[in-house]
């Protein structure tokens, strides 16, 4: 295991909860998410075999048989088909999902190279995938040195615990992982627009989140420069 992983696994298996309670920022990152996901739900179907790839324990209300995955076993134990692995490398074999899920900035603990190219070798033909990451092109970087670089490190408080190391990407470093592993995107969306701009002056995720409800009002060319958060629906088709 990697340092980067061993660390991760020690911070998430002391909660019980990946998304805080009573926190604006975080109340708004998963409402987007399972908005986004929903409005996919019909390409599930009962038969399909899921990846719920760094699950946290979070089960969605979508057809199929789910595989939960995570590095925190505390997290998933209590559930069916739960497998403690890194994403970067899974026990399973070549095309073996019909779907993968892979939210709440997953891939911003890993390598996303490696991540990525991994979840698409377990990924059937015609399968799809939900992917969400956090941003270098966000508001909280905006006129600092780290802004819309390929991969910037950042160190974040989340959830009660100290020094979660992230990679923020770029949107041009991801779309051209997904590319060369044969992932088309199919739809996106940007989330954490005003909220992410005035997290960055005043260093508080609660009081800044409440401006997300702004969001709505901004043109897509602002939205691109400062949103923390992007969702997207990829498909697979070979």
């Amino acid at each position: 295991m990697k340092d980067y992983e061993r660390q991760t696994q020690k911070i998430y298996n002391k909660m019980k909860c990946i998304w805080p309670q009573d926190n604006s920022w975080y109340d708004f990152t998963h409402s987007q998410i399972l908005k986004f996901i929903y409005k996919y739900k019909s390409l599930f179907n009962s038969d399909d075999k899921v990846l719920n790839a760094g699950s946290g324990g979070t089960v969605y209300n979508i057809r199929g048989n789910m595989y939960h995955v995570d590095l925190a076993t505390n997290l998933i134990k209590h559930l069916p088909n739960a497998y403690t692995s890194s994403i970067e490398k899974m026990p399973f074999l070549d095309g073996f999902f019909n779907s993968v899920i892979c939210v709440g900035s997953v891939i911003n603990y890993c390598n996303a190279m490696t991540a990525i190219s991994e979840i698409s070798r377990v990924m059937s033909k015609d399968s799809y995938l939900i992917i969400e990451y956090e941003r270098s092109f966000t508001g909280e970087l905006f006129f600092k040195s780290g802004y819309g670089k390929n991969i910037v490190k950042q160190v974040y408080d989340y959830n009660g615990q100290h020094n979660h190391n992230l990679w923020l990407y770029s949107d041009n470093y991801i779309n051209q992982i997904l590319k060369e592993n044969g992932l088309q995107i199919i739809d996106s969306k940007l989330f954490h627009l005003l909220s992410s701009l005035k997290n960055r002056f005043i260093n508080d995720e609660i009081k800044a989140g409440y401006a997300s409800k702004y969001d709505k009002y901004l043109p897509k060319w602002f939205a691109y420069r400062i949103a923390h958060n992007r969702i997207l629906l990829c498909y697979k088709s070979f």
